[in-house]
């Protein structure tokens, strides 16, 4: 038995002495969350006002989703944009 978890840790730790590091990418961190938080009050402001209007003018709609990716908050927005176009 305590051969087995010997083993266990051998081959734990060559594997990630094998397995090459995970390089850096522009895929997702999970940390996405956190840009919405980091936005100036102002941008968060005109990202509220651009809702409002869009809420009654859909052709307005493009600038808040112009103004989303501009900022990179996007996908933190992305299911509130797509209620906008929901029918009641």
């Amino acid at each position: 038995m305590a051969r087995d978890g010997q083993r266990r840790q051998i081959v734990a730790e060559l594997r990630r002495q094998i397995e090459p590091e995970p390089e850096e990418s522009d895929e997702s961190t999970g940390d996405e969350w956190m840009l919405a938080s980091q936005l100036s009050a102002e941008d968060q402001q005109r990202i509220e006002s651009l809702f409002e209007v869009a809420q009654t003018d859909r052709s307005r709609a493009f600038e808040l989703k112009s103004e989303l990716d501009r900022l990179g908050v996007f996908a933190d927005y992305e299911n509130r944009f797509l209620d906008l176009f929901k029918t009641p």
